[in-house]
Formats: structure tokens, C-alpha cells, sequence
């Protein structure tokens, strides 16, 4: 949050927030907004009310002009705004733009009304672009500051584990150990993504352990296969299927009992392990080794395509 209120404090025309979560998102603007008026803009309402959601008058009077679109209602919505002598808006959120943000007017609106942020004092709303997907016309890339909503850390998983306990009046004891467990396996999930796992965990039977883990690593698996440049690879491999290597199979054996109980180890200040580099020619052995050990550590074997990240988009 104070980050946020920061990027908007030192006058940033356009703030564009990567993000799928709008219920957070909106959360975090109000917060800023301190109870000022906010509008948004998205293409299933429209104009908008920021709080309420509700459909403005202003977008029912544009669907009924001739050749109404939803491009051309975003396009007279930021005209309109541009308009105004003084600016009554704290924030002007836009959702899910990314589809109309090259058109020539849009993006030129958008670049007269940054412009206005900056050099005109009657005029102090800031743009907020809310979208899964980045998408920055070059003309008003300068304007532009990218702001990531952290991922929850141990406290905040935490509150959310609680949470859920006192709804679902969940009578049984959560072990200390098994608590620290689940926070460690919920780690790299947005904070809906913990909310939703920690659901379907206690759906499944009623109670929390460290036997969930297991059902976390799979939904992990899943949000892996929707990022899109990740190719998540099954295994079987055992140590046992690796012949020679003996000083490496070794080194495994020694790190999966750091891994497997990795809350002790750093109580006790032992060093994670980082990892391994691999190299020899093909058919040595590299991608065998990968798998066993994702199958003795119990963890998701990825496959990063280099190719993909040489990509014109990527």
C-alpha cells in the first residue's frame, strides 16, 4: 500500500498494475482513495462506478448512439474526462483495456491526459491500467510505471489459515509443525490462489495438515501449465535408474533430508540447497538425473523452452 500511495504521491501519470485479482486490486485504490471519487472503465459495464459497480447514466446514453462499440465507448469516456476544466476523480481505473490501448485516439487520450497529470493543477487523477496481460503503446510508455501487488508472506498465509479455520469451525488442532509445513508449500501463490487451496483442502475432509501438501503441489502443477512458457514434466525415475554418478547420487540422498524437513533446517541455520549444473553431451544422463531427483525431492520438474524466451513477445 505505501508503496502504491508513493507512485501516486510524486504525480505518476499512468500506473499500469499486471494483475488478475481486481477484487485486490480495487481493495488497494480504495485504500489510497481515502473515500475520494474513483471511476472506472472496463468492457463489460462500461463507465462504471468504481464502488458501487453499478452502470453510470453516461453509458446507457452511449449505447444508444448510433454505432455504439465498446472501443468507441472507452474512446468518448477518456474524451469526456479530458474535457473537464477540473478533474472530480481521485482515480480513473481501467480494466482489461489491453484489447482497445493501440487504437490511435485511445492511446492518444491517454497520452493528453498523463500529460495534463503533470502540468496542470486543476487536473490531479491518476490513470490506473488493471490487466492479466502487458500491453504499452510506445507513445506513452514514459509515462508509465509498473506496480506488482507482492505475493502474501508468512503472516499474511498465516491470517488466511486462520481465517478459514474460525468460518469453517474447525474444531481440531493444527500442529505447529504442520502449520509451518503448509506456509512453506503455500508459497508463490497469489493470495486468492492460498484462499481457494486451503478451501478445497479442508472440503476434501474437514481438517488441515501437512498431508495437504501434497494437494497444493498439484495445483501448483496446474498454475505451471497455464503460465504458458513452463512445460511441467511427470516422473517415475528413481535414483536407482541412474547408473554411475555416484558422488552426485550421494549429494541428493543428503539434500532431500534438507528438503524434507526444511522448516527444521533453517531453525536450526542450515543452508538450503541452491542447486546443480549439468553439463555433458547428449545422452549422458542430465534430463535422467533432473527427473529422479524431482522425484526424491517431491517437487515439480520444469522445463524452461529457450526458444519460447527468445520469443518477439516474451
Amino acid at each position: 500500500k505505501n508503496l502504491f500511495c508513493e507512485l501516486v504521491d510524486v504525480n505518476t501519470p499512468i500506473i499500469y498494475i499486471e494483475d488478475y485479482d481486481f477484487i485486490r486490486v480495487d481493495e488497494l485504490v480504495a485504500e489510497c482513495a481515502f473515500g475520494a471519487k474513483v471511476t472506472e472503465w472496463n468492457p463489460a459495464t462500461g463507465d462504471t462506478c468504481f464502488y458501487t459497480k453499478e452502470k453510470q447514466p453516461a453509458e446507457e446514453m452511449r449505447e444508444k448512439t448510433p454505432g455504439y462499440s465498446k472501443e468507441r465507448s472507452l474512446e468518448l469516456f477518456l474524451h469526456e474526462y479530458y474535457s473537464k476544466s477540473v478533474s472530480p476523480d481521485r482515480f480513473i481505473v481501467l480494466k482489461n483495456i489491453h484489447d482497445y490501448i493501440n487504437e490511435p485516439a485511445i492511446k492518444t487520450y491517454l497520452h493528453l491526459i498523463a500529460q495534463r497529470r503533470l502540468y496542470d493543477r486543476n487536473f490531479d487523477a491518476t490513470i490506473i491500467i488493471v490487466s492479466p496481460k502487458s500491453v504499452v503503446p510506445q507513445e506513452i510508455e514514459k509515462y508509465v510505471s509498473f506496480f506488482e501487488i507482492p505475493y502474501p508472506d508468512d503472516d499474511a498465509r498465516d491470517d488466511i489459515i486462520n481465517s478459514h479455520i474460525e468460518i469453517n469451525g474447525y474444531k481440531g488442532v493444527l500442529s505447529e509443525d504442520d502449520r509451518k509445513e503448509l506456509l512453506q508449500s503455500l508459497k508463490g501463490m497469489r493470495e486468492f490462489e492460498v484462499d481457494r487451496v486451503i478451501d478445497m483442502a479442508m472440503s476434501k475432509d474437514g481438517s488441515l495438515s501437512a498431508k495437504d501438501k501434497s494437494m497444493i503441489l498439484k495445483q501448483k502443477k496446474q498454475m505451471v501449465k497455464n503460465s504458458g512458457l513452463l512445460e511441467l514434466i511427470n516422473v517415475k525415475e528413481k535414483l536407482e535408474d541412474i547408473g554411475g554418478l555416484e558422488k552426485l547420487k550421494e549429494y541428493l540422498g543428503k539434500k532431500e533430508k534438507i528438503l524434507k524437513n526444511l522448516v527444521k533446517a533453517r531453525e536450526a541455520h542450515v543452508a538450503t540447497p541452491k542447486g546443480v549444473f549439468i553439463v555433458g553431451m547428449p545422452g549422458c544422463g542430465k534430463s535422467l538425473c533432473a527427473k529422479a531427483a524431482a522425484n526424491l525431492f517431491n517437487v515439480p520438474l520444469l522445463k524452461l523452452d529457450m526458444g519460447s524466451m527468445l520469443g518477439k513477445y516474451v
